[in-house]
């Protein structure tokens, strides 16, 4: 069972008793409050800090869930290599590919704050930060200085 927090001894928000923690995947909270958990069943939730549930989006799996630029969700599959922007109710949703070129090995993405995305390449242990639009990678180092040019 999954349930909010406490303030000074007093509890915030409600016990939630859907979602119980063996199922639970991944979690992350906005700046607003708001909690998104992630289940094994590839189920989204996202609920307001008291706990009510706001929103569901089913059948995608998930690798990262980011909050992001709020109205905004993204979402990220390594195993589809596709992610995708949200409006903040799971509506509007926009599919995209990752761009083979970006990445031999691509395990992690996430959205960087000038809408362009952070990508680790496990091939090389590379990070690149790349630009959607014009596909073109912008920066480019190296996690493993033996691997450096």
């Amino acid at each position: 069972m999954f349930s909010c927090c406490f303030v000074n001894g007093q509890q915030i928000g409600k016990k939630i008793k859907e979602i119980k923690s063996a199922e639970v995947i991944c979690a992350t909270v906005d700046r607003l409050g708001n909690f998104f958990i992630v289940s094994k069943n590839n189920v989204i939730k996202k609920f307001d800090a008291q706990g009510k549930l706001m929103a569901t989006l089913k059948g995608k799996n998930t690798t990262l869930l980011e909050p992001w630029y709020h109205p905004s969700i993204f979402l990220y599959s390594h195993v589809n290599q596709k992610y995708w922007i949200y409006g903040r109710y799971f509506e509007n949703g926009k599919e995209y590919l990752l761009e083979p070129s970006w990445a031999i090995q691509p395990t992690l993405v996430c959205p960087s704050n000038d809408n362009k995305l952070w990508l680790f390449d496990a091939a090389d242990a590379s990070i690149k930060k790349v630009n959607p639009i014009t596909k073109e990678v912008v920066i480019e180092f190296y996690t493993d200085t033996l691997k450096a040019k």
